[in-house]
């Protein structure tokens, strides 16, 4: 008989299991997910429980303000991505004081310095 993934190994999350529901036949996938103590239907020895559970099916609404948002970010990316070196790293150092990274500070600066309606 074989092992549930969880015994067999220590730290595992992610979808691991491709099933058919037996009352309506219909195809799901199982998840690990990492929760807080006491949360999780798998209990583990560390400091967060895991959770095994249906993958619920994901739905890309793509409203006008989800659009805008992702254009703007893409602009910020690609903003990003031509920067210098010395540009970069002192961004990360910027960042280290707010426990973020470079590029995160990056696009937060862009995004408080161009309106989302431009995009």
């Amino acid at each position: 008989m074989k092992k549930p993934v969880h015994e067999v190994t220590v730290k595992v999350t992610g979808q691991f299991h491709d099933g058919y529901d037996p009352f309506t036949g219909k195809p799901f996938k199982m998840v690990y997910q990492r929760v807080r103590k006491g949360l999780g239907n798998i209990e583990d020895r560390g400091r967060m429980d895991l959770q095994i559970r249906v993958q619920v099916r994901i739905q890309d609404k793509q409203s006008a303000a989800q659009l805008q948002s992702r254009r703007r970010l893409a602009a910020g990316t690609a903003a990003y991505q031509q920067l210098d070196n010395t540009t970069k790293t002192n961004l990360c150092r910027q960042a280290k004081k707010l426990h973020i990274t470079g590029f995160n500070l990056f696009i937060k600066q862009f995004c408080q310095t161009h309106n989302l309606q431009d995009y």
